[in-house]
């Protein structure tokens, strides 16, 4: 059996040339197109077969039972919230797949006045200028401009433009393909790359999702997102703490944030795994003290996902550790847990305020970057590093070491797997 001939079509190659065929079983025989290789692919043949045997379904089956859009993104929906995912990330699927459930409206800027588009609910400033100001009055409970605000629009059931739903009504319909090119044409011109991407697996996500669900569920019958490509997208080196920063964020002990700093960069623990919290469906619990057993130099973390690891304790830390109070040692490592990436970031960056370093766009998150670095350049193997990192992926954590050559020239008279950021910037010095 030729590839591709248990689905209805198939592609051969006849020396100069492709020849695509797709089964019609009205007339019992194949559909024939030619493509010569000199001008196209194997691809654009298999394309061509696929399309036309889609074609051939929907005239058999699919008459008169069409697959609305919406209809099928609304199952979607409702199945992901009986999975118990956050109700943020279905209402950015919902974005993506049926719309906001309003349209662009004209209405004044509460701030200067001026008319503007407003192309979500919550947009009632003009510009960032604006939106800044109104920000900096909420803040200070200073009062508002007495500038009245329309009162937004009722939610709509219908898709709004834009939207899956509203570019291509029917996912079952044979102008399903270009309809879906034409959807992903319009992505590309108003959204960047990344988001356009993402935009793109969501759309995948559900199609796979009915491809699973039983015969009897199931509405489509091939992925009309199947030929469509993402776009390249130029990646960037994460930004990070040089060695002199972090030896100055290493000399800041007695500082409140600093054991919050330790255990992200000496043992690359993510802010969840210190101080818990919610995260998707998944509910952390913060780290006790419990959860270290100081004579075996290891850490129990609740891992993301839920999946517990052991984490290793190095020189440095076991001594910032053992020096802390042993009557403070009870209960949570973290008296008072923070909620909410803004206020640890706010938090963050008023100890590298203290410290004198400048936060540059850096996050918490960038600690476990150097973490990931730091203990490459010292010689730990990436197998080994992925499961303290705990990544499912090698890949994950090879994206995480790759600024490893930042710190090599430092790093090269440390003990192995071990990171020691004052005895490497004295000795230089």
């Amino acid at each position: 059996m030729a590839k591709g001939e248990h689905l209805g079509y198939l592609v051969l190659d006849r020396g100069s040339r492709w020849e695509a065929r797709a089964w019609d079983p009205t007339k019992s025989k194949y559909l024939y197109k030619s493509f010569r290789k000199r001008e196209h692919k194997e691809a654009a043949a298999r394309s061509w077969a696929k399309k036309t045997h889609a074609a051939i379904l929907w005239n058999l089956d699919q008459a008169g039972r069409a697959t609305p859009t919406d209809e099928l993104a609304r199952e979607y929906l409702q199945d992901l919230r009986d999975r118990g995912f956050a109700d943020r990330h279905c209402l950015n699927v919902r974005a993506v797949l049926i719309g906001t459930g309003h349209h662009a409206t004209d209405r004044p800027c509460a701030i200067c006045g001026q008319q503007f588009r407003a192309e979500r609910r919550n947009h009632v400033t003009c510009s960032r200028p604006c939106g800044a100001q109104l920000v900096w009055l909420k803040r200070r409970k200073q009062p508002l401009p007495a500038l009245a605000t329309p009162p937004p629009e009722q939610d709509s059931d219908e898709p709004t433009p834009g939207s899956l739903a509203y570019e291509v009504p029917d996912l079952g319909s044979p102008r399903a393909y270009a309809q879906m090119a034409r959807w992903w044409a319009l992505a590309q011109e108003n959204r960047t790359p990344v988001t356009a991407n993402r935009w793109l697996r969501t759309v995948r996500a559900m199609v796979h999702w009915d491809a699973r669900r039983p015969p009897t569920l199931r509405r489509l019958l091939l992925d009309p997102s199947g030929d469509i490509r993402q776009l390249k997208v130029a990646s960037k080196v994460p930004k990070q703490f040089t060695i002199d920063e972090l030896w100055r964020m290493a000399c800041a002990d007695g500082d409140p944030y600093y054991l919050r700093w330790a255990l992200r960069l000496y043992a690359g623990l993510r802010g969840s795994e210190i101080e818990g919290g919610q995260q998707g469906k998944y509910k952390y619990r913060p780290l006790e003290w419990t959860d270290i057993d100081i004579a075996g130099r290891v850490i129990l973390v609740d891992g993301k996902g839920q999946k517990e690891r052991i984490v290793t304790i190095c020189g440095e830390l076991m001594s910032i550790i053992t020096n802390f109070p042993r009557e403070k040692r009870e209960g949570f490592v973290i008296d008072k847990p923070v909620k909410g990436s803004r206020t640890r970031v706010m938090q963050f960056r008023g100890f590298l305020d203290r410290c004198g370093v400048p936060l540059a766009g850096r996050k918490p998150h960038s600690l476990r970057h150097c973490y990931a670095g730091l203990m490459t350049a010292s010689g730990i193997p990436t197998s080994t590093l992925q499961a303290l990192m705990g990544h499912s992926k090698e890949k994950t954590t090879s994206d995480y070491a790759q600024m490893a050559t930042r710190y090599m020239a430092v790093t090269r008279d440390w003990p192995r797997w071990e990171i020691v950021l004052r005895r490497c910037v004295v000795g230089q010095r």
